[in-house]
């Protein structure tokens, strides 16, 4: 495997995000947290539910039932 199959893909606008909430299907990434802290999982069910992540941490939130992400705290790179 190269690096590339090994890298963190990042774009223009998802560099050290503090806040914002994002939408599916653009929400339905992987977050690597920079500053621990906290995202808010809205599901398809409007139920919600909270991912407490230290720096280090990545999640994917590939899910099709997460209809939103919200940067409650911390630091993340999504990708």
């Amino acid at each position: 495997m190269s690096y590339k199959e090994n890298a963190f893909p990042i774009d223009q606008g998802s560099i050290e995000i503090t806040t914002g909430t994002r939408t599916s299907p653009a929400c339905n990434k992987v977050y690597w947290c920079v500053t621990a802290g906290t995202l808010t999982l809205t599901f398809a069910d409007t139920t919600t539910d909270t991912v407490d992540l230290v720096a280090g941490d990545a999640v994917n939130l590939g899910s099709p039932n997460i209809e939103s992400v919200a940067v409650t705290s911390g630091t993340f790179n999504i990708g």
